[in-house]
């Protein structure tokens, strides 16, 4: 199977400018672009005149129903298809990205082994982070959703992405299901891509910005509503995969737990980042799935 058998997923929620030129550079390397707008408070219009571009429209439901209404449609675009790549709006893939995904799959299984995605290998300029290796091969269990190629065969077997989760946590529970199952991601090599964490934000002390080793220290800004996602479906997913990766699961919750206490401590609008973290705790231990209610994202909003 080739980039002729591969469609690319790409969500958007109210993209700003450059959105045309990245689904067409995107094109160049896919047999279709399904773009699936995810409730954008303006028509997305900006894919006119791109040959193998298929717009969808649904309601605001979340990252999760996104990508499998937009897998769903390729099916129908293309009959055979063989994978499926999942692109973030903002993010930008190296010119032979989905090549190199393919060619790092077809490797993986002529090695026997089982797998069923690949993932960026090189993300934001660095290597990304690997959990082990097998045949040569870097696994990962926590990817970005952004440039991961699914095989079809995968997608059937371990099932698409839950949607009861909204945003958060949605592909490091499908990899962790993947794993469950035998299923293994990894990372491929000459797989770059560039895409955009957060909200870089400065760490300050008394108004001046923390220095070290010459360079200024930042961390990873999440609003409150974002915040509360983070912290609710880590405390839905992770209980429920203890006996598949342990050790990760623990090294993976204290970083997180780390980023936020900066910004609880140093960044801004602590009190309503306090606030989306324990309520995210209090759903999360009960279960609570789905959609912020709209009170609470209006309580949890960053406007004053």
């Amino acid at each position: 199977m080739s980039a002729r058998s591969t469609v690319a997923v790409m969500p958007v929620y109210d993209p700003g400018e450059g959105l045309h030129e990245r689904v067409a550079d995107l094109r160049r390397q896919v047999a279709a672009v399904v773009v699936v707008d995810d409730g954008s408070r303006k028509p997305v219009g900006q894919l006119n005149g791109i040959p193998g571009v298929v717009l969808q429209t649904q309601g605001n439901a979340g990252i999760a129903a996104a990508l499998n209404a937009g897998i769903r449609r390729a099916r129908t675009e293309v009959p055979d298809l063989g994978y499926v790549l999942t692109v973030d709006q903002d993010s930008e893939l190296g010119a032979d990205y989905v090549a190199a995904s393919i060619r790092a799959m077809t490797a993986a299984r002529a090695h026997g082994l089982d797998v069923v995605a690949t993932a960026a290998d090189q993300y934001n300029d660095r290597r990304a982070a690997a959990d082990g290796r097998v045949s040569g091969l870097r696994t990962a269990l926590q990817v970005a959703q952004s440039g991961m190629l699914f095989s079809m065969e995968g997608l059937d077997r371990i099932g698409l992405f839950d949607e009861s989760l909204v945003i958060d946590a949605v592909e490091t529970d499908w990899v962790l299901r993947a794993r469950r199952r035998g299923g293994l991601v990894v990372l491929a090599d000459g797989a770059s891509m560039l895409h955009p964490v957060g909200d870089p934000m400065p760490i300050t002390i008394g108004g001046r910005p923390v220095r070290i080793g010459g360079r200024t220290r930042s961390y990873s800004h999440h609003s409150p509503l974002r915040r509360y996602y983070i912290t609710r479906n880590r405390l839905l997913v992770y209980p429920r995969f203890t006996q598949v990766a342990l050790r990760w699961l623990v090294r993976d919750t204290l970083a997180e737990s780390k980023t936020l206490a900066v910004s609880l401590v140093l960044g801004p609008g602590r009190s309503k980042q306090a606030l989306g973290t324990a309520i995210g705790i209090v759903h999360g231990a009960l279960g609570v799935r789905g959609k912020a209610a709209p009170s609470l994202q209006r309580t949890l909003s960053d406007r004053r």
